[in-house]
């Protein structure tokens, strides 16, 4: 055999390979984006639910006897927002059936005064709870 010199093939060079930081810092900066993202989903969420109480209070504080069906339905609806403990259901849960006599009559009567205190007693103990 000859002896053939080979010209072409040269030493093996270092290449640099980034690849590993890269990554370590795409997932940072994934963990980083979705973390901000969901802090502010629950901020936005609390808030939101905030908001919705101040908003039932208001409502409750301000409601009118006179307009009897009308009333009976903001205390069913805004109720179920403020009733946050099993004190408060128990109680709601009264106000509830309570009410069904003044939301299904065609001309209702007057609110009776049972209704008025167990009404009272349920907004005081909301008022403890949320203010």
């Amino acid at each position: 055999m000859r002896n053939i010199l080979i010209e072409d093939i040269y030493a093996l060079e270092f290449v640099p390979d980034s690849s590993l930081w890269m990554l370590i810092s795409l997932s940072l900066t994934v963990v980083v984006v979705v973390s901000l993202v969901v802090r502010k989903l629950i901020k936005n969420y609390h808030f939101k639910k905030y908001r919705e109480i101040q908003l039932a209070l208001e409502v409750l504080k301000s409601c009118d006897f006179t307009q009897i069906k009308n009333t009976a339905y903001q205390i069913s609806y805004y109720g179920k927002v403020l009733a946050m403990n099993e004190k408060q259901e128990a109680i709601f849960t009264k106000i509830l059936k309570a009410l069904e006599v003044y939301k299904y009559e065609e001309n209702p009567q007057d609110f009776s005064l049972e209704f008025k205190a167990l009404f009272e007693t349920f907004m005081r103990d909301v008022e403890s709870v949320h203010v």
